[in-house]
């Protein structure tokens, strides 16, 4: 089964799966939202379970930011909320999940408490070659012999992530795909989004 539907088998073991990237900055921070479905609990298991929308916005200063929250309205086509924003345990940035999926179609505008400029976010993913779709295909592909293996008894085995690989700059972007089976064993690659290449792989 799993050699004839390769990549319904990845899209059904899917336990954080991004499709779309949106950016924004300030003089002082910039932003990046990206949307789509993730496991309403992480646990790097293997097992893909109860999925749930996910709108996962990310913000960061360019110069060092003391406190470990940081509050900010989201509006969204003209309806306001506030969130609180945590600082993450492995990069310099403050993130939340809006749980929410918007599309270049919203208005998204963040406005940080205490700052008096706000940012306007802009979908940038439009704009790529390689969409979430093709980058699970070029996946499916380069993992095929290993999907295979990891089909067994109906079931598939491991459990499997793409999220979008960003620096601040923006100027190099990467779909990052990986698959964690239930021996924890993690194999990724990363996928360029302008030309499909995929530039580096991993096992662990």
């Amino acid at each position: 089964v799993a050699c004839d539907n390769s990549e319904g088998v990845i899209l059904n073991n899917m336990s954080d799966i991004r499709i779309n990237y949106f950016t924004g900055k300030s003089d002082d921070y910039y932003v990046n939202l990206s949307c789509g479905y993730r496991e309403e609990v992480f646990s790097y298991d293997g097992k893909s379970t109860n999925p749930k929308v996910c709108g996962v916005l990310s913000l960061g200063f360019y110069e060092s930011y003391a406190y470990s929250k940081i509050e900010a309205e989201v509006e969204i086509d003209g309806e306001k909320n506030k969130y609180v924003l945590e600082k993450s345990p492995f990069e310099d940035i403050f993130m939340v999940d809006i749980e929410k999926i918007v599309t270049e179609e919203n208005k998204i505008v963040i406005n940080l408490v205490g700052q008096t400029a706000s940012v306007e976010l802009k979908e940038i993913s439009q704009n790529w070659a390689i969409d979430y779709q093709k980058a699970i295909k070029i996946a499916t592909n380069h993992f095929k012999e290993q999907i295979d293996e990891l089909y067994f008894n109906g079931i598939f085995h491991a459990e499997c992530y793409l999220k979008v690989l960003a620096k601040q700059n923006y100027e190099n972007i990467y779909w990052y795909f990986s698959i964690i089976d239930m021996s924890g064993k993690t194999q990724s690659i990363i996928i360029a989004v302008l030309s499909g290449e995929v530039l580096q792989g991993n096992n662990n």
